[in-house]
């Protein structure tokens, strides 16, 4: 099983991105969780339009058929994501209905369990709900997977990147619409077309050059995107605050920019797997904490806020706590969280992904997988 040098890496700085917007207030203005979204996503096209033309080639060479090959994404991708998902989803059901929580709407529960909670966000509320906002990008994900698949299985492999062109130029197009027609910039943020436009541009990427990881040593093609990830938030903000232009053009712009820097930084990484960047983004704590991030991702909002207060009111320790200790005991509490997510659910389930013994009915489930690092 083949795993790309960093990628786990990036996963990690992705959610530090998300994880920072939400955990301090100073972080707060600069917005780095949709820089940190952009990079997963743009991630998961790279390795899922990957995976999925490599199973259309087999087709084309005879080896499987479409339904199999369909039925094998999809029940992987099941396996993956809706597990937890739906896990969590029940447990604020059964809170909700006993009235221990007040924020699970039973308006935005139906779009959650349709995994529509970007259309529900951007188009029918309007705004954010309760502590559930994270999901919208959950959402778009495997609407991704349900449009994706069924057409890099069926269209010609060699029609592929193509494809991939004509979604990200239909992503632009669509937010440039939306730009000039003056839609909120919440149904600008959470649209399904426009944030497919990263998933797109990673999948352009993947089938641009060889088909495996290149043994590359130059620092530049990562360092020159990874550094514009960094500066571009902190920019943003600054021309914001000085209103140079309109602030819907200047996120638009930030979504394009933030988008390509991604796309860049992964192809760095990509081609120059013996560099300082793939070694550094490989080192040990961020490839685990890039392992666990969906489940890191999926409960870091969930949890309750002011888990170090309420710990000292609970041991009788009535103490003012510091916004650094409260955010430190937050991002503790959540990677445990996802640590035994990750152990105890999430692995096995990935490993069951693989094979799947005692069903002959579903043998063709059985082959191994062709990336072990499909995207969270």
């Amino acid at each position: 099983m083949d795993r790309i040098r960093g990628f786990d890496g990036l996963r990690a700085l992705a959610i530090l991105a998300v994880f920072a917007q939400h955990a301090f207030a100073s972080a707060a203005p600069l917005k780095t969780g949709g820089y940190g979204v952009w990079l997963f996503f743009c991630l998961s096209g790279f390795l899922i339009v990957r995976i999925l033309v490599r199973e259309r080639r087999r087709i084309e060479a005879g080896e499987q058929g479409r339904r199999a090959a369909l039925v094998r994404f999809f029940w992987r991708r099941a396996l993956r994501i809706a597990p937890i998902y739906y896990l969590v989803l029940i447990l604020f059901t059964v809170l909700a209905l006993a009235g221990l929580v007040s924020d699970f709407t039973w308006p935005a529960a139906a779009w959650h369990y349709l995994a529509l909670s970007n259309v529900y966000f951007g188009e029918v509320a309007g705004r954010w709900v309760g502590r559930f906002g994270h999901l919208w990008s959950l959402a778009v994900e495997q609407q991704f997977y349900l449009l994706a698949a069924p057409v890099l299985i069926l269209i010609p492999s060699r029609w592929a990147r193509g494809a991939c062109l004509a979604a990200l130029a239909l992503a632009g197009t669509c937010a440039l619409v939306m730009l000039a027609t003056g839609a909120d910039a919440m149904a600008r943020y959470t649209n399904s077309l426009v944030n497919f436009g990263p998933m797109a541009l990673g999948g352009w990427l993947a089938l641009g050059r060889s088909e495996h990881p290149e043994e590359g040593k130059a620092w530049l093609p990562t360092a020159v995107p990874l550094a514009l990830l960094v500066v571009l938030p902190v920019l943003v903000w600054k021309l914001s605050a000085l209103a140079v232009m309109p602030g819907p053009v200047l996120e638009t712009a930030a979504l394009f920019t933030g988008t390509l820097a991604a796309g860049l930084l992964i192809r760095g990484l990509y081609r120059n797997q013996a560099g300082l960047f793939a070694r550094a983004l490989s080192c040990a704590p961020l490839a685990y904490l890039g392992r666990v991030s969906y489940g890191f991702y999926l409960y870091h909002q969930l949890l309750p806020k002011g888990l170090a207060r309420r710990a000292a009111d609970a041991a009788g320790l009535h103490v003012a706590i510091p916004g650094e200790v409260e955010a430190l005991v937050f991002f503790a509490t959540t990677l445990a969280l996802a640590a035994l997510s990750w152990t105890l659910i999430e692995q096995p389930l990935l490993k069951l992904g693989r094979t799947v013994p005692g069903l002959p009915r579903v043998r063709f489930l059985q082959r191994p997988a062709d990336v072990s690092q499909a995207a969270t």
